[in-house]
């Protein structure tokens, strides 16, 4: 508050401020006050006198903040902490609608999501309990999902390949053993499913005559395990081998993919 020719004063915190010893007269009474507009008059004193003074609110001008939504890419990879070995074709998920898929290796990618936004993240591997998870993602971050296998789906691949055995056995191939899913894993790392074979029965390749990868037949070749080079052993659940007379064999192989179909649609 300034009263011309009495200086100035502030109000208290009731609003209320004083001015003394002001003589008879006119003078010029100003406002002033934080987000509001000032406001000035014309004050003429005969007595002791009380004002009011009402004041309008002014709106604040700030500066443009301008924000930058960065999206960035992190990665990582999956693993079954009990076998020791990383996930193939683990599925990431994402409240971003960004998703990946870990590749032969375990890893994944995902690609543009909201650096330092909170980001839900769910694990789902075939034969695992699912794992969920809240990050906070930065540039270059690196996470390692670890999966516990599911004891039902354990169970009923069991079954499966209970089956599978029972009807295998009357084929069975001399010189040949079949081979479940906890033997192949063994050869994680650095094998696929040629050089297992190769490792195996090197001496007795010859014999295979024809190979049957989860009922489709491999075109037939001089070399029928040839193009068995890209599968890995993490992606296999179990190679049988049947005999189809005068020492020839046929390679019956069923991945991962496929006992997942079988369990989920009762193949028979």
């Amino acid at each position: 508050m300034e009263l011309a020719g009495h200086g100035s004063t502030l109000t208290s915190e009731d609003g209320s401020f004083r001015f003394v010893g002001v003589e008879a007269g006119s003078y010029t009474f100003r406002t002033t006050a934080f987000g509001y507009i000032p406001e000035s008059s014309l004050l003429v004193v005969r007595d002791d006198v009380t004002l009011s003074v009402p004041l309008e609110p002014a709106p604040l001008v700030l500066d443009s903040v301008g924000v930058n939504i960065e999206r960035i890419d992190v990665g990582g990879r999956v693993r079954d902490p009990e076998k020791e070995f990383f996930l193939v074709d683990a599925t990431i998920l994402t409240d971003q609608a960004v998703m990946a898929r870990t590749d032969s290796h375990g890893r994944f990618r995902l690609r543009g999501v909201l650096e330092r936004a909170p980001l839900t993240v769910r694990v789902r591997a075939f034969g695992y309990l699912p794992v969920d998870s809240i990050v906070l993602p930065t540039e270059d971050d690196r996470y390692l999902f670890e999966l516990v296998e599911d004891s039902a789906v354990t169970a009923l691949i069991a079954r499966q390949i209970e089956r599978l055995e029972e009807r295998a056995a009357p084929r069975f191939a001399p010189l040949f053993r079949n081979m479940n899913r906890d033997r192949l894993l063994r050869f994680t790392g650095s094998h696929t499913l040629r050089s297992i074979l190769e490792f195996e029965y090197w001496p007795h390749l010859h014999r295979i005559r024809a190979v049957i990868v989860d009922g489709r037949r491999y075109s037939m070749t001089d070399d029928p395990v040839a193009e068995l080079s890209h599968i890995l052993p993490e992606e296999l659940e179990r190679i049988e081998f049947f005999s189809a007379g005068r020492s020839a064999v046929v390679l019956v192989v069923y991945t991962r993919q496929f006992m997942r179909d079988l369990i989920a649609r009762q193949i028979q």
